[in-house]
């Protein structure tokens, strides 16, 4: 692929992963450093739809990172990147070898289904019980990608399409790190010393609490029309949509809630979860090497059977 003129506009470091997986927070501490910008928004999802041509890619990149051109890092932080076909792919096109950075953040998978559609609930974008949501995901209906809780955990053959591409520049942190008061005071200075730049303390990005959904749902409903048009005039538009969206949640109460149930009572179902999560785990055990691994040892999750 040719150089362009414009390529200092292209992102040169991507943070990728499991949703609900101290992403924010760690987009919030790159985003701290004055060697990093986000462009106009945390997740532009220019490289989440497969459909959009290396053409329209670079050009929405290019509108996004806008004068950010003094800046050493322009960082993607979409974390469903992870789970896209041919992101891997479309990255190793946007610059030298070397060049590119990439940060992936894993979670316990069965703390992350809950966490992710406790989420889904709490937006009024999930009204399936937790069993039938998670049978749904096993069987493979089709859905959108956050409701998508278990394919979406299982992490191996995602990380394995990665590592096939872009393993030189892939490093892997872990959400257990982020939480633990012990931990991520390391875990930050791996990733300082990765990209040779200095970082403050991380800060926690999300609370038990949720904005009324009678604001959510319009909004959702907003983003959802504003995702059928066409990819220019969403990029000129989500910058300004995204400001107003943010005010309008600032300025609603925010209100303690309680969390949906995520218990499981059929055993055979949570049997077949277990299993296929425990099958997932080896995968990802087997491909994991110290090379990858920004702080050496591995949470409680990746230790078992």
């Amino acid at each position: 692929m040719q150089d362009s003129p414009k390529s200092d506009l292209l992102p040169n470091l991507f943070l990728i992963g499991a949703p609900k997986a101290a992403t924010t927070a760690l987009a919030d501490l790159l985003s701290r450093s004055r060697e990093v910008d986000l462009g106009k928004t945390k997740e532009p999802g220019i490289l989440v739809n497969d459909s959009y041509g290396e053409a329209r890619q670079r050009g929405l990149y290019r509108a996004h990172f806008a004068g950010c051109e003094a800046s050493r890092f322009r960082l993607d932080a979409t974390p469903w990147t992870f789970y896209s076909a041919r992101a891997p792919e479309i990255i190793d096109g946007l610059g030298p070898r070397g060049a590119t950075q990439i940060l992936l953040s894993l979670r316990d998978p069965l703390g992350r289904i809950q966490s992710m559609y406790a989420d889904q609930v709490l937006r009024g974008r999930e009204r399936r019980t937790y069993e039938d949501a998670l049978k749904d995901s096993m069987r493979g209906v089709d859905q959108p990608l956050a409701l998508s809780y278990v394919a979406t955990s299982c992490y191996g053959k995602h990380l394995e399409r990665w590592l096939d591409w872009r393993s030189a520049e892939l490093g892997i942190v872990f959400f257990e790190h982020a939480v633990d008061p012990g931990r991520a005071p390391g875990m930050i200075d791996a990733i300082g010393r990765r990209l040779g730049i200095s970082l403050g303390p991380l800060q926690p990005a999300n609370v038990r609490a949720t904005r009324s959904p009678i604001l959510a749902r319009p909004i959702d409903a907003a983003v959802s029309a504003g995702s059928r048009l066409p990819a220019g005039v969403k990029a000129r538009l989500r910058p300004g949509l995204s400001a107003v969206a943010r005010q309008i949640l600032r300025r609603s109460p925010s209100r303690e809630v309680d969390l949906p149930s995520t218990v499981i009572s059929d055993a055979a179902l949570r049997r077949d979860l277990e299993s296929l999560l425990a099958a997932d785990r080896r995968l990802l055990r087997s491909r994991l090497t110290p090379g990858l691994l920004l702080l050496p040892e591995l949470p409680e999750w990746m230790d078992g059977e």
